[in-house]
């Protein structure tokens, strides 16, 4: 396999980073993660809010990482939301721009790329987050009804992470990823 970019988004706990790691398991290929909030985990913004001024810088960093790792033969894995739940009662948002760009870069390095959205209900990531205790569950809920209602504006692949085994998730993004990359688009 060559190198490609694989983007997985979907609410919190819908099985991103779990997909990804069964994936990259099965492939036989040079290959990176990228996670956004791992990214944003990374920073000392000292007094500054972490999610919000973190957020632009760990795309910025995100999308740089990429490029030199696609440019390298990687197949890069970027996991994210892009969305950002605040804690203070201020709305969600969705970062369809940040999308757009990752796809935008992958194209002017020559890289097939591939978008897949993770799904589940919101049931079913309540239960996720109570069996964690990763995250609030008012995150959780936040990045589900903006995913729910996110119209994403590309070709993507939809994944149901509720109704199917991790390793079947896994095993239907390899699938996507062997897919003629002009059938991708």
């Amino acid at each position: 396999m060559t190198r490609h970019l694989v983007i997985l988004t979907g609410p919190s706990h819908a099985g991103k980073t779990s997909a990804i790691s069964l994936a990259r398991r099965s492939l036989n290929c040079r290959s990176a993660v990228i996670a956004v909030d791992d990214i944003i985990a990374g920073l000392n913004l000292g007094e500054e809010d972490l999610w919000e001024a973190g957020l632009p810088a760990a795309y910025d960093v995100a999308v740089a990482s990429s490029e030199a790792l696609l440019r390298r033969d990687f197949t890069v894995f970027v996991e994210s939301t892009f969305t950002f739940v605040p804690s203070d009662g201020r709305p969600p948002t969705v970062h369809p721009e940040q999308l757009l760009r990752l796809i935008d870069m992958a194209e002017q390095t020559g890289a097939p790329w591939l978008v897949v959205r993770l799904t589940t209900t919101a049931e079913e990531l309540a239960r996720r987050q109570e069996a964690t205790g990763r995250l609030d569950q008012t995150v959780v809920s936040g990045t589900w009804g903006l995913h729910r209602d996110w119209t994403l504006g590309v070709d993507a692949h939809e994944l149901d992470t509720g109704a199917t085994a991790t390793d079947q998730i896994a095993a239907a993004l390899i699938a996507a990823l062997c897919d003629p990359p002009s059938e991708r688009r």
